[in-house]
């Protein structure tokens, strides 16, 4: 489902709806500036593409996408991640992008997303990073 460039300032119910079949969803370049927290109902997506948006947090439910390997929201207005984003650990989450927001901490518990490849952090507001970062040992692309 590519949505990109639409306008969309909020999740509509239909869209919700598509959960049982949504495997790809590509919502970028919109005005979202929130997701709801039943975004957990789309239970097959693998690829999830928020970037340049109005985001300004994610929703708890966002760990619960059991099949997610691709998340971007870079380019949106995020000041800190949820905890839950860790939960993808047990998923397949080889692609995170983070990138140009305004994150000031990353969760201790990034280190436990062991699928990790390719991790983008770069134009964010961080003073540290948490040194559990080195224990993704299948990491290839770290930007800082």
């Amino acid at each position: 489902l590519d949505l990109s460039g639409f306008s969309i300032q909020q999740i509509s119910h239909s869209m919700l709806d598509l959960g049982n079949f949504l495997k790809v969803c590509w919502l970028h370049e919109n005005s979202l500036t929130t997701l709801p927290e039943e975004i957990s109902s789309w239970s097959l997506v693998s690829q999830l593409r928020l970037s340049n948006n109005a985001l300004t947090g994610l929703p708890s439910s966002i760990g619960k996408l059991k099949h997610l390997s691709m998340l971007f929201v870079d380019h949106n207005r995020l000041r800190s991640l949820p905890e839950e984003i860790c939960e993808c650990k047990q998923l397949s989450v080889q692609v995170l992008d983070l990138a140009h927001n305004g994150i000031k901490e990353i969760p201790d518990e990034i280190g436990d997303i062991s699928c990790l490849e390719s991790l983008r952090l770069d134009q964010n507001a961080f003073h540290s990073l948490p040194t559990t970062i080195g224990q993704l040992k299948n990491l290839k692309e770290l930007t800082l």
